[in-house]
């Protein structure tokens, strides 16, 4: 079971992803790159060393659903509602994380931001007339990212991707007036639940302001006094990337800090409105939302035990292996990308049911779909023998994506088809047609031979010192779990070939990346390559489509210096030649390795010995004060005074769950060594030097 299976429910809605940035580039850990001050030219000639800020320096690392709600629910029997009269859950809120801290959003590393997770997320579903479940969501990344949006430049506002796993920690609550479908939901899944959404038209475009010598001329002409200008000079030299404009800073929130900061309270207080005015640059929203906000719909369903958490071994239509070689399309800018679906048979009638949430086109972020792209859109089946997929189609029913409400806002982009020819063993596909009906362009199709496999989990952080027993999320040895399915049945007997990228590789491979792609400092990675075990291995799926894969890993040193640990990438595929098997791009699994030995850092910060702030904890706690500049907000993590006085709350949040939405650091990327290493000193009375 899985949310392809009824009972299952659509939700739609916006999503808030709001990152800091800061981390986004390896250059920004060095500790010789900093802030400008007065101090290094405010006249804005030399920035060498100056921070890149990106496009949200002042993200608070959070995630949330925003405003969605129930849209639709089809029952077990396969009937629909789709208002409230018909069940009273229709309309009732999907939220993230009620009365608690907020969820986060995670990028493993900033040579790796390809792989973006959510952390500490709990939802609610339904209100007290209908009944509710709440259920904590397993923490996981997005997969299937892609470039959806075909008629703007490639940038995340362009992106689209689709995040699956599960609920767990049930708590269902009836109402005044119970759900059918929560009956019929709690009865066919009580434990655990399945949910799956799109993210697609997030805007990440920040409005800027410029801090320039013309502005400021502006500034004084509209009564700003010169003292004041002068204490604002250092802003001349921030820069969002390399190749920016100096002085242009992004986001009116962190823009207001600085002012506030350099300024001092009492000239902010009486001049930040002009200031503001006289540096604003003039803004246009790239999508339909606010920033940092995107649109989001999705499916939640039942979900068994022993089932994969990331993904649902089904029927996958993929892009056509000939059209990605194209030169026109790269593997992240297909026509429409994969789509998974599953066909059940019950009175001689098949029902197929397909997730297009994140598949179809669109000519602008947040819009409606592509239509030049789509054209007249059906499910078809084809025969696998053919040379061309557009041989032998037989034509299932017809997509109609055109009525955006119904398609998206009401069914989450979800198509079921109900059909009396027999698809069991007859590859599926997405196919344009003209007006008479003739097919035009095979856009998605399954394997000809119905073969598909993935791996379940494909994030992982290790921390080569603490034992997986102890510490399953991060410890020593991981399992990566294999399925393999052949039409949507578990598939025996097939080999999957896993392999180490070489360091050349797996730079290519996430310098390539939507996420990653034109980061500057992406530098030796996958190295030393004995660090993880094995390099290449052979697994062989069993009678239920599952093979395991274990990977130990040892301490890999310091060889990105300022930048903790190591990331390695393991690719997989079937062994077996001649089955046209496609992979999406990112379909390898992502690996973060943790420096074990603290010696060679900073003033030799390492476990043993007397540990102080001076030559060890500020090397640490500094670093992120820096790259997260909303944690001054909280708590002044480059300060002595700041951190010894809030070190319980420190101590509180650096020993919480990792999936609890209060765990520090927000990034997940500290070692279980540093962790205890800052632990310990503040056991030990938090000495300064």
């Amino acid at each position: 079971m899985s949310y392809l299976s009824p009972p299952r429910l659509h939700f739609s809605g916006q999503f808030l992803a709001d990152p800091s940035t800061l981390n986004n580039t390896p250059n920004n850990y060095n500790p010789q790159n900093d802030f400008p001050t007065a101090g290094r030219d405010a006249l804005g000639l030399d920035a060498t060393n100056n921070l890149d800020l990106f496009w949200n320096p002042y993200g608070r690392g959070t995630f949330g659903f925003v405003g969605c709600e129930v849209t639709k629910v089809t029952y077990g029997d396969g009937r629909s509602a789709t208002t409230r009269d018909e069940d009273p859950i229709i309309g009732t809120a999907v939220a993230s994380n009620a009365g608690l801290a907020p969820a986060k959003i995670v990028d493993l590393d900033p040579m790796q931001q390809n792989v973006s997770e959510i952390w500490g997320m709990s939802l609610d579903v339904g209100g007290r007339t209908s009944g509710s479940v709440s259920g904590d969501y397993r923490e996981g990344p997005y997969a299937w990212i892609w470039l959806q949006a075909k008629g703007v430049p490639p940038g995340d506002t362009a992106g689209s991707g689709m995040y699956q796993s599960v609920l767990e920690n049930l708590s269902w609550n009836p109402g005044s007036s119970d759900s059918r479908f929560l009956h019929e939901l709690a009865q066919a899944s009580p434990e655990r639940l399945s949910i799956n959404f799109a993210v697609h038209a997030h805007n990440s475009r920040p409005h800027m302001f410029l801090v320039s010598k013309k502005t400021v001329a502006a500034m004084k002409k509209a009564g700003v006094p010169s003292s004041v200008t002068a204490l604002l000079a250092p802003l001349m030299q921030y820069r969002q990337m390399p190749t920016s404009t100096p002085g242009l800073i992004p986001t009116e929130a962190y823009f207001k800090v600085l002012v506030k900061e350099h300024a001092g309270a009492e000239a902010f207080d009486r001049y930040w409105t002009t200031i503001r005015k006289e540096s604003a640059q003039p803004y246009r929203a790239p999508t339909p939302h606010p920033f940092v906000h995107g649109g989001s719909a999705g499916t939640i369903g039942p979900s068994s035990a022993g089932e994969p958490l990331y993904f649902t071994p089904a029927r996958v239509l993929t892009p056509p292996a000939e059209q990605l070689s194209e030169p026109k399309f790269s593997p992240y800018n297909p026509p429409c990308t994969f789509a998974p679906a599953a066909t059940s048979t019950a009175g001689g009638e098949t029902t197929v049911a397909i997730n297009l949430s994140n598949s179809l086109p669109t000519r602008l972020p947040g819009t409606d779909w592509d239509g030049d792209v789509l054209g007249n859109l059906f499910l078809c089946t084809f025969d696998a023998r053919s040379t061309s997929p557009l041989d032998g189609v037989e034509l299932l029913g017809r997509v109609d994506y055109a009525d955006h409400r119904r398609f998206w806002t009401e069914g989450a982009g979800f198509v079921t088809l109900t059909t009396g020819a027999d698809v069991s063993d007859r590859p599926l596909g997405l196919v344009r047609v003209d007006d008479e009906g003739n097919p035009q362009e095979m856009l998605l199709q399954e394997n000809p031979y119905g073969v598909y496999c993935r791996a379940d989990r494909f994030v992982y952080r290790i921390n080569p010192g603490v034992k997986a027993s102890h510490d399953p999320r991060t410890g020593n040895p991981a399992t990566v779990d294999f399925y393999a399915s052949r039409f949507g049945t578990p598939l025996s007997g097939l080999e999957i070939a896993v392999s180490l990228m070489s360091p050349e590789e797996a730079r290519s491979y996430t310098n390539s990346t939507p996420g990653t792609g034109g980061s500057p400092g992406v530098d030796n990675l996958s190295i030393p390559q004995s660090a993880l075990q094995p390099a290449a291995a052979t697994v062989v799926t069993g009678s239920d489509g599952k093979a395991s894969l274990t990977l130990t890993a040892s301490d890999p040193g310091n060889p990105r210096s300022y930048v903790d640990g190591q990331i390695y990438f393991l690719r997989y595929r079937p062994v077996a030649s001649g089955i046209h098997f496609v992979q999406a791009p990112d379909d390898l699994i992502s690996i973060q390795i943790y420096q074990q030995n603290l010696r060679g850092l900073p003033a030799a910060v390492r476990l043993a010995g007397r540990v102080t702030w001076d030559n060890s904890i500020r090397y640490v706690l500094g670093q992120y004060g820096k790259l997260y500049p909303y944690m001054a907000t909280i708590v002044e993590l480059g300060s002595y005074e700041s951190v010894k006085k809030n070190a319980a709350q420190i101590r509180q949040v650096l020993a919480s769950d990792l999936n609890s939405p209060i765990h520090m650091p927000v990034t997940r990327d500290l070692s279980a060594s540093r962790r205890a290493l800052i632990l310990r000193w503040i056991e030990d009375g938090m000495p300064e030097s």
